[in-house]
C-alpha cells in the first residue's frame, strides 16, 4: 500500500490537484469542475486554507479547501474534499476533513469564541463520503441538484415585454450594478454569501471572469435580472467537453412573477446554442422557495446528480472533537 502524507498546498501541486479533480469528476459523473485558472485564483486568494495528500509514487491523490464566510446570521467554514478514485477507502477524506476541522477550531478562538458552522458536500452516489460525515458528527442540512439540458432539440422561444431590453455583460462599468442586484435577489436564500466587490472587479480586470456570454435584463437604467454564464471557448477548455454552464439566475423582487426568469433561461439557452454547445448545466437548491427547480424543469433541464450539504457546529467547548 502506498504511503500517504497530508500537507499544505504548494504552487507546484496545482497541476496534480487538477488531474486528481478530473479523475474524480469522471468517476462521479460530475460536470462542473474547476479550471486551472480557478485553482490558481483560489491559491492566490488564500492558499493557507488548502491541503493536498500525496502518495508515494503517485503524486497528488487528495485535495481539500476551506473558505471562511461571515453570513447574515452566523459564521461559516465551507469545506470541500476531493479524493482520487484509486485511493478511496484509505482514510484520505477523513484526514482532510480533520485538517479543516482544526482550522475551524482556530477560527472559533480568533472570533472570540463564537461558534462556526462547518459545512461539507457529498454526492448522494458516494456512500463512503456520506457515512464519513455522519460518523464525524455532521448532519444533512440541504440537497442540491446538478441539472442538464441538451441543445439538439427545440430551444424555448421568448419575446421581450415592452420597455425591457437584453444586453451582454460586456464591460466593467456595470459590474457594480450586477453585484448589487444579485446580492439583493439572493439575500434570503439559504447558504448564499457573496464575494467582495473588490474581488469581482479584480477578476474582471485580469480576465479571470469571462462575462461577455452572460445575459442581463434592463428596464431603462434599472437592472432587472440576469443570467450569469460560463460559455464559449473558455468553458470548453475548463470543462473539457462541449458544455455551457449557468452559474446564477436572478430577478429582483419588484419584477418577479412576470415570467422573466423563464425569459432569461431561454436567452441563455439560445446563447449556448449560438456558441455551438451541445449541453448546458447548472446547480440548484432542491428546496429553493422561489420555484427554481420547476422553472428549470419546464425549460427542459433534467436532474443529473444529487448532492447533500452536511453541517456541524463547532463551538468553543467542542474544540479538538473532530
Amino acid at each position: 500500500m502506498a504511503t500517504v502524507q497530508v500537507s499544505r498546498l504548494e504552487e507546484n501541486d496545482l497541476a496534480g490537484v487538477l488531474a486528481c479533480m478530473y479523475a474524480a469528476s469522471r468517476e462521479d459523473q460530475s460536470l462542473h469542475t474547476p479550471s486551472e485558472m480557478d485553482l490558481r485564483t483560489r491559491y492566490e486568494d488564500n492558499h493557507s486554507d488548502q491541503w493536498v495528500v500525496r502518495a508515494s509514487g503517485a503524486g497528488v491523490v487528495g485535495y481539500g479547501v476551506g473558505v471562511f464566510k461571515e453570513g447574515s446570521r452566523n459564521y461559516l467554514y465551507q469545506t470541500s474534499c476531493i479524493v482520487h478514485p484509486a485511493f478511496r477507502g484509505m482514510g484520505i477524506g477523513s484526514s482532510l476533513l480533520k485538517e479543516q476541522g482544526h482550522k475551524a477550531e482556530e477560527l472559533v478562538t480568533s472570533i472570540g469564541g463564537q461558534s462556526i458552522t462547518l459545512t461539507a458536500k457529498a454526492d448522494s452516489s458516494q456512500p463512503q463520503s456520506l457515512n464519513l460525515f455522519q460518523r464525524m458528527g455532521f448532519k444533512p442540512a440541504r440537497y442540491y441538484f446538478e441539472m442538464v439540458r441538451g441543445l439538439k432539440g427545440e430551444i424555448p422561444i421568448f419575446s421581450l415585454p415592452q420597455g425591457l431590453r437584453l444586453q451582454s455583460w460586456d464591460r466593467l462599468s456595470i459590474a457594480s450594478a450586477v453585484w448589487s442586484a444579485a446580492a439583493e435577489a439572493f439575500e434570503e436564500h439559504w447558504g448564499y454569501s457573496q464575494i467582495p466587490f473588490s474581488v469581482l472587479r479584480s477578476r474582471f480586470e485580469t480576465g479571470k471572469l469571462e462575462s461577455r456570454n452572460s445575459v442581463l435584463l434592463w428596464e431603462k437604467d434599472q437592472l432587472v435580472g440576469g443570467c450569469i454564464n460560463e460559455m464559449g471557448m473558455q468553458a470548453r477548455e475548463k470543462f473539457r467537453r462541449n458544455l455551457g454552464w449557468i452559474d446564477l439566475v436572478f430577478v429582483r423582487k419588484p419584477w418577479r412573477k412576470r415570467g422573466l426568469g423563464s425569459l432569461l433561461i431561454a436567452a441563455a439557452l439560445r446563447k449556448a446554442a449560438d456558441l455551438g454547445h451541445d449541453l448546458v448545466g447548472l446547480n440548484v437548491d432542491a428546496d429553493n422557495q422561489t420555484g427554481a427547480v420547476e422553472l428549470y424543469s419546464k425549460a427542459g433541464f433534467q436532474i443529473h446528480t444529487t448532492s447533500v450539504i452536511f453541517q456541524r457546529k463547532i463551538a468553543k467547548n467542542e474544540l479538538k472533537t473532530l
